[in-house]
């Protein structure tokens, strides 16, 4: 849970910190989720923190042509292939 900020309590009042505390649940459960259906097996056991490094945090530009709009990553991203066989993987939940 570390890495969603579950132990920051963001308000003195009950009900906004324990609607807080139920949005950083799902957004757990749906990290914990991605990993186990979308992730590839060398980073299903990396934490959020390392999830966010290897492939969030990476260099990329959207285009918009012809009523498109087209993310183009940086080259050099070292993970590059697994990024898009996630994105293919995502694709397919229904």
């Amino acid at each position: 849970k570390t890495g969603f900020a579950i132990d920051a309590i963001t308000n003195d009042e009950f009900f906004p910190n324990a609607a807080d505390a139920m949005l950083k649940l799902i957004a757990y459960n749906v990290y914990q989720g991605f990993k186990r259906e979308v992730a590839p097996e060398e980073a299903k056991n990396f934490t959020v923190s390392r999830m966010r490094r290897a492939f969030w945090l990476i260099p990329g530009v959207i285009i918009s042509h012809a009523r498109k709009q087209i993310l183009k990553l940086w080259n050099g991203f070292a993970k590059q292939v697994q990024w898009l066989k996630m994105l293919q993987s995502a694709r397919q939940i229904e």
